[in-house]
């Protein structure tokens, strides 16, 4: 059976795939393709790669202030994420008082999050393939940041527990 590149390669021999080449470590064809027999992986339309050294594009090539604003940007999302899921658990007996129910009906609100997370990626992943990470990421922390406010502003514990899973 052939490798799905060589059956591409076959298909539309035209395709040539440019490869960075680091300044400290050479060609990357040659740290990792060695044997010059086995081409077909050099040509694969699935790899994906800069467009030279000098591409605006690659994360070496960024400012120092770009670098670290992604780097405190990713950071603070990451807090607020963790934040988010765990501080309604110190809520449970109040919120249980209030709205007439169990505590362990209000951990529920809780679990649902965590229950949310796991299935995330199966909502998330496919666009994140195709759209690149940046627009899948900013979206899901747009519309959980969005569900936050029936949270806080709900009636009844539905409407929180729906909330909280979304």
């Amino acid at each position: 059976m052939m490798p799905f590149c060589s059956q591409m390669e076959q298909n539309n021999p035209s395709l040539n795939v440019a490869w960075f080449q680091h300044p400290h470590l050479g060609n990357a064809q040659n740290l990792h393709h060695s044997n010059a027999q086995d081409s077909s992986s050099l040509e694969c339309p699935n790899h994906v790669d800069w467009v030279g050294l000098d591409d605006s594009d690659h994360p070496q090539n960024f400012t120092t202030l770009r670098k670290w604003t992604i780097t405190f940007a990713m950071s603070a999302m990451t807090m607020w994420v963790t934040f988010a899921s765990s501080v309604f658990s110190a809520a449970t007996r109040t919120t249980a008082n209030e709205f007439g129910v169990s505590s362990e009906v209000m951990t529920l609100g809780t679990s649902l999050v965590i229950f949310g997370f796991t299935l995330g990626p199966l909502c998330w992943g496919p666009p994140n393939e195709r759209y690149g990470r940046r627009l899948p990421l900013f979206l899901g922390y747009a519309v959980s940041a969005n569900f936050q406010i029936p949270v806080a502003v709900g009636h009844n514990v539905e409407t929180i527990m729906a909330s909280r899973f979304l």
